[in-house]
């Protein structure tokens, strides 16, 4: 039997504070006078605090940006298509080959290394210096970009949607409407009446009416 191999193993007994001044840890509790360090509960600083000045992490300035793109999109080495089965590659074939993500849409290839065969490329962007080395052996670039995902919370505009309508259609349709317009608005343009001046003439007669006539 060793002290080591003993089950459970030796444990220091907790320090116990407030006690009395004769376990070095009454009164006080070890804490000292006063101060925000000596509160019980929340008087813990927090990291980075500086006693309410500019901390250090928002003093220094910040640079770079996280591209949404580029969770979306990988570079591939030209040397990495000789791992693909068969001589077409797309997107679909280089996850198979587990060279990219399952997540991933958009596929650039760059001149890194050597190509040993042959190979096709669908809906993949190259550059110039691969494109070259993939002609080179006889193969072909067929660059179709898909294009981003659509961020989540944005929505199209119905405007957008609608077809433009032609120059040429809107002033036939136009020169269509004119002459309706003009007719309805003759069958709905009408004499206006002063009835102001008619219920004056009218006053005037019966005032004529009523005084005796001269004999």
């Amino acid at each position: 039997m060793f002290l080591n191999s003993l089950s459970p193993g030796p444990r220091s007994k907790p320090i116990r504070v407030g006690r009395g001044i004769g376990s070095g840890k009454g009164k006080t509790s070890g804490r000292g006078h006063k101060g925000q360090k000596s509160r019980s509960g929340g008087g813990g600083i927090r990291k980075g605090f500086e006693g309410g000045q500019m901390p250090l992490q928002r003093r220094l300035p910040k640079f770079g940006f996280s591209s949404r793109i580029g969770r979306f999109s990988a570079s591939v080495r030209l040397s990495e298509l000789n791992k693909v089965d068969g001589n077409s590659v797309s997107i679909t074939t280089l996850k198979d080959a587990g060279i990219i993500n399952k997540h991933i849409i958009q596929v650039k290839v760059f001149l890194s290394g050597s190509l040993d065969k042959k190979v096709n490329l669908e809906g993949i962007s190259v550059s110039s210096g691969a494109a070259k080395a993939i002609s080179d052996k006889g193969g072909s670039v067929k660059a179709v970009v898909p294009k981003a995902p659509l961020v989540k919370g944005t929505k199209l505009s119905k405007s957008s949607s609608k077809k433009p309508v032609a120059a040429k259609d809107t002033a036939a349709s136009a020169k269509e409407v004119a002459p309706d317009v003009a007719d309805t608005a003759k069958e709905e343009k009408s004499p206006v009446v002063d009835k102001t001046a008619d219920a004056a003439n009218d006053t005037e007669v019966e005032s004529e009416s009523d005084q005796p006539s001269k004999v």
